[in-house]
């Protein structure tokens, strides 16, 4: 289902209609709660109450406002009251998941040239349709940091390779003269694993670090090469 425009990039999804996607307009996912402590004080205890943390963990509710398509409507009354997986997923694509269902939504008012949104609340569960326990899990859907940055230096040419990765979509290339700072973009959007830099002086050292695109997001810099082109 596509979102109206001007939506934001983090959204929930649920398990059990994935068309119903609800884009946050707060970023609030559930918090973790310890529930607190027990008391562990005994006749024994001569100066001080001992207390120990509980050993079970709660997912608070996660109540927030998101900006929705009118078009689901009738599918988010569905949803309600739904024992399904829920997934938060963030501008970087990583991806809290977790079992629950969706309590309340309360659409707000409408107004011509407005995003249309509403107030959710979603109720973690911590348990599957078959009543298993299931927790939260995190996944970190960044692309992996490229490897193997080697170089070939000529006169006036620095040619770059590095080990290419499934899922990549492309290549970034950064340079700087001082190791470490003050990276420049030089290259962006290179399908291949190789880019040839014909903008550098012979006998002057350079630092290269690249990073990978996969749908749109960012890697982290690559281990920092250093090359001197010679003539």
């Amino acid at each position: 289902m596509k979102r109206i425009d001007d939506g934001y990039a983090t959204y929930f999804t649920f398990g059990a209609n994935p068309a119903v996607k609800f884009w946050e307009k707060n970023v609030t996912p559930p918090g973790v709660e310890g529930g607190g402590e027990n008391d562990t004080t005994t006749m024994r205890n001569k100066n001080w109450r001992t207390r120990a943390p509980k050993k079970l963990k709660t997912l608070a509710n996660s109540s927030t406002t998101v900006a929705y398509d009118p078009a689901v409507y009738a599918d988010v009354l569905t949803l309600l009251q739904v024992n399904q997986q829920i997934t938060i997923t963030f501008p970087d694509l990583s991806t809290v998941t977790f079992w629950g269902w969706l309590d309340t939504f309360t659409p707000g008012d409408l107004s011509e040239g407005e995003q249309p949104t509403a107030e959710i609340t979603v109720i973690p569960s911590n348990q599957d349709s078959a009543g298993a326990e299931v927790g939260l899990s995190y996944a970190d859907n960044a692309p992996d940091v490229p490897a193997g940055l080697t170089s070939t230096d000529g006169s006036g040419i620095v040619t770059l390779t590095w080990d290419s990765a499934t899922g990549d979509d492309a290549y970034n290339v950064y340079r700087t003269q001082v190791s470490g700072e003050g990276y420049v973009l030089v290259a962006q959007n290179i399908v291949s694993n190789t880019f040839v830099d014909n903008s550098v002086t012979n006998a002057e050292t350079y630092y290269y670090v690249i990073r990978a695109i996969a749908n749109g997001v960012l890697s982290d810099a690559s281990a920092e090469h250093e090359a001197t082109p010679t003539a």
